[in-house]
């Protein structure tokens, strides 16, 4: 036997699910009153920025370009023990070096 259900029932009982759903979510989120205060780990781990540090910084235009060579996808990058990178591209030229200061070589 087929059931009938109109698009204002089939509209109110989506409305009834999404509502009832967003209401268990914020009793959810919300901490019992006798809860015990977060251990000092569960702080950190609730934190959104990191504590290790950072040694990196973004340098502006680098590297820079040589005249007539536009950025392939670099499918291989090599740090060295000076400060450069080796790097692959799917471009000509395919392999580059590109020194401390950002200039390819």
């Amino acid at each position: 036997m087929a059931r009938y259900t109109s698009p204002a029932l089939s509209l109110l009982a989506a409305l009834a699910v999404a509502a009832s759903a967003a209401i268990g979510a914020t009793a959810a989120a919300q901490p019992a009153a006798n809860a015990p205060p977060p251990s000092p780990l569960e702080t950190l781990a609730r934190r959104t920025t990191t504590t290790m540090s950072n040694p990196y910084r973004m340098m502006e235009k680098w590297p820079t370009l040589p005249d007539g060579m536009t950025w392939g996808a670099a499918i291989g990058i090599i740090p060295d023990n000076t400060g450069g990178t080796w790097m692959m591209f799917r471009s000509e030229p395919s392999v580059n070096y590109i020194d401390a200061s950002g200039k390819f070589t």
